[in-house]
């Protein structure tokens, strides 16, 4: 934490915002990215979103067609979903994803790694963040094309580890297949449950 505390104070932030926020980062979500990467996407949330104001930002990473789409808003249930179905929606295929709520300041962050077969258009990405703000606002996402039909898989793992308060860690591991991390995120936001921090990889077929 100490890093990524020295490079938040180089940004914007303002030091009782760098301590709000790093108060409550959960460690799963430290260990997600390196620091840099971290510190990119905690800028986003200050000024702390106000009403139903949406920010997203897209940067591309890693291999070619490889982008980092960063999602922060004020927290409510279905938003990780709602951002999933939209990206996969487009076709754009979920490699990793980092999850960190803050429920005291009631603020939501979420990175998307994704993945496209073919270069995409400014306009298909201006389309994505036309779609998250209507999501968000609870408008109707018009012209959305359908996230892609989800299939069960057989050979499925979910544990719960273990409970600290009330909170609860669960580890999932299943073949990878589309929309899965769609319907893992529609599972927990139908039932009641919300998703504090989570770590989402995926390695030769096999989620995590």
């Amino acid at each position: 934490t100490t890093t990524l505390r020295e490079l938040l104070a180089e940004t914007s932030l303002t030091a009782p915002a760098i301590s709000r926020l790093m108060s409550g980062v959960a460690p799963l979500w430290l260990l997600s990215a390196p620091a840099t990467v971290l510190a990119a996407d905690l800028t986003l949330c200050h000024p702390r979103p106000q009403g139903n104001e949406l920010r997203a930002a897209v940067q591309p990473v890693g291999a070619k067609g490889t982008h980092r789409v960063t999602v922060v808003a004020g927290d409510r249930a279905g938003l990780l979903a709602d951002t999933i179905a939209i990206l996969t929606g487009e076709g754009l295929s979920v490699a990793s994803a980092s999850v960190m709520t803050w429920p005291e300041m009631a603020l939501a962050l979420h990175a998307v790694t994704v993945h496209a077969a073919a270069p995409v258009p400014q306009r298909v990405w201006d389309t994505i963040g036309e779609r998250l703000q209507a999501a968000h606002r609870g408008e109707p996402v018009a012209d959305s094309p359908a996230a892609p039909e989800f299939a069960p898989a057989d050979r499925t793992e979910a544990v719960v580890l273990g409970e600290a308060g009330d909170s609860s860690f669960v580890r999932v591991t299943t073949p990878d297949r589309p929309g899965l991390l769609l319907a893992i995120c529609r599972w927990f936001a139908d039932h009641g449950l919300s998703i504090e921090a989570a770590d989402v990889s995926t390695a030769q077929g096999v989620a995590r």
